[in-house]
């Protein structure tokens, strides 16, 4: 059944919780050059990580800064990001305008329940591999065309955002947006099954954990969508549904750069400039991280130190210095040592090693890199710069060099699980992005991404717009007038 987006229609799901996931694929990033440290930091709480930690003293918490309590539309005062650090790569934030009541447009909520504890899944170690591909990809593509630049991406992200297009598309549409995000053998119930456990196991709310995923849907201007398909977003994405009309004054690039503001903590302000007639949807994923180190870096003990970039440029990077027993894992290729974050989750740091050269080639082995074999534990050393820095990636040429060729191309592409009128608009992926930001201080790190996907067409329904003067008739279905009129001036009493 299809429906136009009218008021009045909401839905509740909620799914049941199972167990917990060990990602370190939420974000993936490349420190090119470290720059100065930054002013101000701001206090991480923390997170569930990849391999076991040895267990260690734990500093004094202290209490966790306000965060979004779940994905929410509401209009509170963002918390603004800090500053990113001189010198290093940034994207000019996406101003959040005054909404005053736009919110009043929201024509349709459908809201699911969120996890309230941590779920304990055992997530297929074929859909873990397929994120850590999906980043190795994608980063190295980052690196390979700017290798003096700092890089962020989150495949986790990514990855959920275009799986729900994914599952509006059919034929070889989906098979090559399932190739692309590196599926592989995993069937079709698969996929869908590992994006909702992957949402429950790592969802936090927690005084000592954020880990907060938000997935939404904007129907734009009563364009019919499935209804198999919203439902199947709400129960198995999590997703909330909003649509707003454009006719009667809605502004979606507001509506949906708050909703990224508020589900990232402020982190990241907005994700959209604008907005084409044409497009019809917006599905959006937000990823929302703090977390404090179990063995955060003493503060007076982080000092000026030399870091050398990738040109041979040697800075002064703020550096923070510990000496403590951490998880290592050494090859010919690469060094790489775990730092563990209160809760599980872990930063996973690596250096290239003697037997291969280049460092760019360390991409490549980011999938053994984060395996949990041939970790030990081991009296360390670390120095580490801190960093604060974001990116903004555009995905269509990232996604077609993947093989996602399909989904871009409209009268081509096939989302007809997602629309009726699909093939005959020529429904595509008409814009695709993500921003991403990090911050990594001596009490921990906070990391947000937003991944948004605009659904267009090439056929749009005419548009008549009433805005002069014009005759009207009110008539029963054999044409008799009961009445007629002019309208010359609609203002006039």
């Amino acid at each position: 059944m299809t429906h136009p987006i009218h008021p009045g229609r909401k839905g509740r799901r909620s799914v049941s919780l199972l167990s917990l996931l060990a990602v370190a694929s939420l974000l993936l990033g490349l420190v090119a050059c470290a720059g100065p440290e930054p002013t101000t930091g701001p206090s991480p709480t923390d997170a569930p990580g990849n391999p076991t930690q040895p267990a260690s003293p734990t500093a004094d918490p202290s209490e966790p800064p306000a965060t979004p309590t779940q994905p929410t539309d509401a209009t509170p005062v963002p918390t603004q990001p800090s500053s990113p650090t001189p010198g290093t790569p940034t994207s000019p934030p996406t101003p959040t305008p005054d909404l005053g009541s736009q919110h009043q447009y929201i024509a349709l909520s459908a809201n699911p329940t969120y996890p309230d504890r941590p779920a304990t899944h055992v997530l297929d170690p074929a859909y873990v591999a397929s994120l850590q591909r999906l980043g190795a990809a994608l980063l190295s593509d980052l690196a390979g065309e700017d290798p003096g630049a700092n890089q962020l991406l989150s495949p986790l992200s990514l990855s959920m955002a275009f799986s729900m297009a994914w599952m509006g598309a059919r034929g070889e549409t989906a098979a090559e947006m399932a190739s692309a995000l590196q599926y592989g053998a995993l069937s079709d119930e698969a996929i869908l099954a590992q994006n909702r456990l992957a949402f429950e196991s790592l969802y936090r709310n927690l005084p000592d954990l954020q880990v907060l995923l938000a997935n939404s849907i904007w129907c734009l201007d009563d364009y019919p969508f499935e209804d198999a398909f919203l439902d199947q977003a709400v129960e198995d994405f999590y997703a909330s549904v909003r649509a707003v009309r454009r006719a009667e004054g809605a502004d979606p690039v507001a509506l949906i750069n708050q909703w990224a503001s508020d589900n990232t903590a402020g982190k990241i302000p907005g994700i959209l400039e604008d907005l084409d007639p044409n497009i019809v949807m917006v599905l959006l994923n937000a990823l929302y991280f703090k977390g404090d180190w179990v063995n955060p870096f003493p503060s007076d003990a982080t000092a000026p130190a030399p870091f050398t970039c990738p040109d041979g440029r040697i800075v002064q990077a703020a550096t923070m210095n510990l000496r403590e027993t951490f998880l290592l894992k050494e090859a010919k290729e690469y060094l790489a040592v775990s730092l563990p974050y209160e809760g599980g989750l872990s930063m996973v740091l690596a250096l290239s090693g003697s037997g291969l050269g280049a460092d760019d080639k360390l991409l490549g082995f980011l999938p053994m890199i984060l395996g949990p074999e041939a970790w030990s534990a081991a009296d360390l050393q670390v120095a580490l710069p801190k960093f604060d820095f974001a990116v903004t990636m555009d995905l269509p040429d990232r996604m077609r060099s993947l093989g996602m060729e399909k989904a871009f191309l409209s009268g081509v592409a096939d989302f007809s699980g997602m629309s009726p009128r699909a093939m005959a608009d020529g429904m595509y992926i008409a814009k695709a992005i993500q921003k991403t930001a990090i911050t990594v201080t001596e009490k921990g790190t906070e990391a947000a991404a937003v991944t948004a996907i605009g659904m267009g067409t090439t056929s749009m329904p005419r548009s008549i717009r009433f805005d002069r003067s014009f005759l009207f008739a009110i008539v029963d279905g054999q044409g008799v007038p009961l009445f007629v009129g002019l309208v010359a001036d609609p203002t006039a009493g």
